[in-house]
């Protein structure tokens, strides 16, 4: 474990884990994600507190992207550390800033296809975002980071689960904190059934989970799973790309009974994953939308090059 990491292991909902991390300093802590709008109070602080560690004059909050369980919490940390510098890419930036951009752009964005948010789920979301934060640093390029004593971590972009998606790496010591780059098999929810792993670009995702490999980490910390060592590394990343395969293969079985053209198409192929997977039993359709439409997407463009 590097010995600049902090681990704060909390919990969402029931039994969903919501892991925050600090990489800390003498002069300087860096912030990975800030949970959900009761994380900070509900588990950061008192961890700190217990623990007897007090922030620094310096601090950075680094989100890796556009889910309210990761930047919901960062209004918290603001108000318990007003010079807290917040930073994120630039492709996630609006989103994380304004919790109605990041319905527009990402939680309900399939209401055309039949498939709109319930209103109780809308209300939970804006919930958990918490009061607006201004992001003050949105990059476009990968940056390092030096937290003294010579230690480097890098800012690295892997997108797919979202187009802006930020993870850490320490060459140094081959750890990696990825948040939700790369999934397994996906994650459980607040009640402990296992979802499908969530991804916005099929080959984004892929292509980030190949980069991890290549960088051949030795610990992997995630946002919502234990910390993965040695060769359950090489073992996670295989599931994470599986996954892919296999929800591709089942969307091909669906495109079999559906029609691609037809407006409705979204939602029909979800209804037949949901129900003919086991992989995820208990899933509801809309748990695999997003994904659904990132293959769908690429079945498009692959029709629309061979015609």
């Amino acid at each position: 474990m590097d010995n600049s990491l902090c681990w704060i292991a909390g919990v969402m909902g029931r039994q969903k884990p919501l892991n925050q991390y600090i990489l800390m300093s003498e002069y300087l802590w860096v912030w990975i994600d800030a949970g959900i709008s009761t994380t900070p109070d509900q588990w950061i602080f008192p961890e700190l507190e217990e623990r007897r560690m007090v922030p620094p004059t310096k601090n950075l909050l680094v989100i890796t992207h556009a889910d309210v369980d990761h930047f919901g919490g960062a209004s918290a940390l603001k108000r318990a550390i007003p010079s807290l510098v917040t930073m994120a890419h630039e492709a996630d930036r609006a989103l994380i800033s304004d919790i109605h951009v990041a319905m527009d752009r990402r939680y309900d964005i399939f209401g055309a296809e039949g498939m709109t948010l319930p209103q109780s789920r809308v209300d939970e979301l804006c919930q958990r975002a918490g009061d607006p934060v201004h992001v003050d640093i949105g990059i476009t390029s990968e940056v390092s980071l030096q937290l003294g004593d010579g230690e480097a971590w890098k800012v690295l972009h892997l997108p797919g689960h979202s187009e802006g998606h930020l993870a850490l790496w320490n060459s140094e010591t081959r750890a990696a904190v990825i948040g939700d780059a790369a999934m397994g098999w996906g994650v459980v929810d607040g009640e402990g059934a296992l979802q499908p792993p969530h991804y916005m670009d099929v080959e984004k995702y892929l292509s980030t989970i190949d980069r991890l490999r290549k960088y051949d980490p030795r610990t992997i910390y995630c946002s919502h799973r234990a910390k993965i060592d040695g060769f359950e590394v090489a073992n996670f990343l295989k599931e994470s790309s599986n996954a892919v395969e296999y929800l591709g293969l089942a969307i091909d079985a669906a495109l079999g009974v559906s029609d691609i053209d037809d407006p409705q198409c979204l939602k029909e192929v979800c209804e037949y994953v949901s129900s003919n997977t086991e992989r995820w039993p208990g899933a509801l359709p809309s748990a695999f939308a997003s994904s659904v439409a990132a293959h769908l997407r690429l079945v498009l463009a692959r029709v629309g090059v061979a015609t």
